[in-house]
């Protein structure tokens, strides 16, 4: 066919067109009359269009064919990051997607919304996790801020949004959780003056007071399951100064585990890069076992969930403890104003078969 020609055909309600453009188009159709046209503009040289006749079902296709990949567009910037191996997973969550997406727009032609998608995306959630929309619910009462070394409750909402640790200690119960306009500033998660002192406040240290809050309950699980008393404690690590190779590092290991009944303590640090250890292999263990209950399908949203998910299914010999920032306090009430370097030598074993050449044995 010569361009911009075309052939109508027709066989009961559907309606086949192709229509010559630069490369053949092809349209199959329920909904357009095979007889009706429409036009479309071209353009001929550098600056001149021409109206161009065509099948009314090709024009329909060309002005809003652009819908699909803006959905696409729009679909991709904010998935639902959530892996499975499982193909109907994958359906459920583009659908979930592309639904959510659908609801923005029509929220945004209705008028009733003047948000972007992302922003859209954090409401909908919040209105999906709690049991009612608690607009009115009232607001705790003011306290004095808390504040952490890592973390900062302020006011960093313009209007109220559901409290995060109210949604899940309220989660399944009638009671409604409340709104604020407060939250954590480093995390940008809306959150009670109250509910961030107590529940959400969390630490981070582990530095040497922090080590010896970790340390503590494996010797008294240790010294509790032997039948004779064991007088002495060897600890080996590698030798990061600001955990272990520090003159408050030392002073505390002169003093916690004299209280607790050893007589001697050493202390030996393995030379840099040295190589991984048996405790590496414990650590990645349990980080596989949190990324494989992730993967499928579940969520650990705090280090609390993945400490209780963890005791609870593990089936093996690893312990877990969990430490408090109040485990760690006391350690600060036990070192003095001023702690003195400690002179000492550095001692470096080297094993000699390394070093000199085996002599072969007659």
């Amino acid at each position: 066919m010569d361009k911009h020609r075309y052939q109508v055909s027709q066989k009961d309600d559907l309606t086949f067109c192709a229509w010559q453009d630069t490369k053949v188009v092809l349209v199959l159709s329920n909904y357009h009359e095979p007889m009706a046209e429409g036009s479309v503009r071209r353009r001929q040289g550098e600056d001149i269009q021409t109206e161009v006749i065509m099948p009314v079902c090709v024009s329909d296709y060309q002005k809003n064919m652009k819908g699909v990949d803006l959905l696409d567009q729009m679909v991709s910037y904010y998935q639902f990051q959530h892996q499975s191996k499982k193909w109907w997973r994958r359906l459920f969550f583009f659908f979930l997607s592309v639904s959510c997406y659908n609801s923005f727009i029509a929220a945004r032609s209705a008028g009733a919304y003047k948000g972007g998608y992302k922003e859209w995306q954090e409401d909908l959630a919040y209105e999906l996790v709690t049991p009612v929309t608690a607009k009115s619910a009232p607001q705790c009462a003011a306290a004095p801020v808390t504040a952490s070394a890592e973390r900062d409750c302020e006011k960093i909402f313009e209007k109220r949004k559901i409290c995060r640790e109210c949604s899940l200690s309220k989660s399944g119960t009638e009671a409604r959780p409340g709104a604020t306009v407060y939250g954590c500033k480093q995390c940008n998660v809306p959150l009670h003056i109250e509910c961030f002192g107590k529940n959400y406040r969390s630490t981070r240290q582990h530095d040497k007071r922090a080590v010896w809050a970790h340390i503590k309950p494996v010797l008294e699980d240790l010294k509790s399951k032997q039948v004779r008393d064991i007088d002495t404690l060897h600890v080996i690590s590698d030798g990061p100064v600001t955990q272990y190779r520090n003159k408050t590092n030392c002073y505390l290991m002169s003093t916690v585990p004299f209280t607790m009944g050893f007589k001697h303590v050493t202390w030996n640090y393995s030379e840099r890069s040295h190589g991984k250890g048996a405790l590496d292999g414990v650590g990645g263990a349990v980080k596989r076992m949190a990324d494989m209950h992730v993967q499928s399908g579940n969520d650990l949203q705090s280090p609390r969930d993945v400490y209780e998910f963890l005791a609870s299914k593990m089936q093996t010999n690893v312990k877990f403890k969990w430490i408090e920032e109040s485990d760690i306090e006391p350690y600060d009430n036990m070192l003095p104003p001023t702690v003195r370097p400690v002179t000492c030598e550095l001692f470096l074993y080297i094993s000699q078969s390394r070093l000199l050449p085996q002599t072969p044995k007659n």
